[in-house]
């Protein structure tokens, strides 16, 4: 699908950069049954960040654009559906401004999926902590598409990657949490892993309770010695880890912290309808 900006029709060229060399970021949520978007500010605060990183001028104030995407849910009459938005770099060369797309789809995650939680594998490939993009959601998502793929062709839902130094960052869909003696953990961003809008969500709202909850950086051990494991994206919001690899984390049901988590995260989204 594609929306007009500027009084034109965006079509992808093929002199434009997002098609050339992936320069393209993007933005992908949930679209409530009430056609709302949890936390929609923050997606779109965390998009212009990366524009303004990689040097794409849109030329669109942050507040023009939340109208756009909510125009279009609301024209659309999109509910419970999974909506990407993406901007395209276009190409000055060639008098291409960015372009503004948006893709729709079904949610994958089910109610039932859910609650059942998620198995992991650990990758054999490195994540590279020092690379450009994995702070960013930009096109270039091949990565994180083949080791998702070969996860589950080995019978996993997903995996986590481990960077360069041996620290875990995070899986290819997910931010990633565990929790040891009562203390929530996650993986520094600066380990090589996206800034995601449900795991600030996690920290602000463990952090306006009390909650122990630190970044760091952890090791494989730490995180198969823990006593629960969540993963945490914008579509799903907070999944627990039944199992990585072989080892099982409280007999594949929802640990106390993820199950406080889930219900806090619920009482939110329904609270922002």
């Amino acid at each position: 699908m594609n929306t007009e900006y500027e009084g034109e029709e965006n079509r992808l060229s093929s002199d434009d950069f997002g098609f050339l060399y992936g320069l393209s970021i993007f933005e992908t949520f949930f679209v409530d049954h009430k056609g709302q978007v949890f936390l929609l500010s923050d997606h779109i605060r965390r998009l212009y960040d990366s524009l303004v990183f990689f040097e794409i001028e849109l030329n669109c104030p942050q507040e023009e654009f939340t109208g756009i995407v909510l125009a279009y849910i609301r024209q659309n009459k999109i509910q419970n559906k999974i909506l990407r938005v993406a901007v395209s770099a276009g190409n000055k060369e060639k008098q291409l401004k960015p372009g503004i797309f948006f893709a729709l789809r079904a949610n994958s995650y089910s109610p039932e999926k859910i609650d059942q939680g998620c198995t992991l594998m650990i990758s054999d490939h490195k994540r590279n902590e020092t690379s450009l993009l994995v702070k960013h959601k930009t096109a270039n998502y091949m990565e994180n598409y083949f080791i998702a793929r070969a996860a589950i062709r080995q019978g996993f839902d997903d995996a986590v990657f481990l960077n360069t130094q041996n620290q875990v960052t995070e899986t290819t869909k997910s931010n990633l949490f565990f929790v040891k003696d009562g203390v929530l953990h996650t993986p520094n961003v600066q380990c090589g892993l996206l800034p995601g809008v449900i795991r600030e969500w996690v920290i602000r709202k463990a952090a306006s309770l009390g909650i122990d909850c630190r970044e760091g950086y952890y090791g494989l051990a730490e995180l198969m010695e823990a006593d629960e494991v969540l993963i945490t994206n914008s579509v799903m919001g907070i999944m627990h880890g039944q199992k990585i690899d072989e080892k099982c984390y409280n007999d594949g049901f929802p640990g106390e912290m993820t199950a406080w988590l889930k219900k806090e995260l619920a009482f939110a989204r329904q609270g922002a309808c």
